[in-house]
């Protein structure tokens, strides 16, 4: 009886640790993350490695190594929304800082328009 109850609890911590492995590859495929919140994995993560401490001192090894191994996945799961977070970040201040990207002087235009405002003609 109590081995079902063991088994139960690893199929759960398998299920709940494992379940941010898909948002990895997302996140990997797409290559940003700028609609994920940082206070989320944040959280997640603390409480995951308070989960493990708690679960090792109450000497539940299952446990704790199950927490261990979802800890170190959102672990991954932070440094990648940070990666690419801060790689969208320095893409977007290349762009803003080239010379492309500045409007074109309309010096001519300026000259122009007190003439025709004036009825001068060219």
């Amino acid at each position: 009886m109590t081995l079902s109850w063991e088994v139960l609890g690893v199929l759960g911590m398998w299920c709940m640790e494992t379940s941010y492995v898909p948002q990895i590859i997302r996140l990997w495929r797409r290559k940003h993350a700028a609609d994920i919140s940082l206070l989320f994995p944040s959280m997640n993560l603390f409480g995951r490695l308070c989960a493990m401490i708690y679960a090792a001192h109450m000497g539940s090894i299952v446990f704790a190594a199950g927490f261990l191994v979802g800890w170190l996945i959102r672990l991954t799961f932070l440094a990648q929304v940070i990666w690419y977070r801060r790689k969208s970040l320095a893409a977007e201040a290349a762009v803003s800082t080239s010379p492309a990207s500045t409007p074109p002087s309309r010096v001519e235009d300026r000259s122009i328009t007190p003439l025709l405002a004036s009825g001068v003609r060219s």
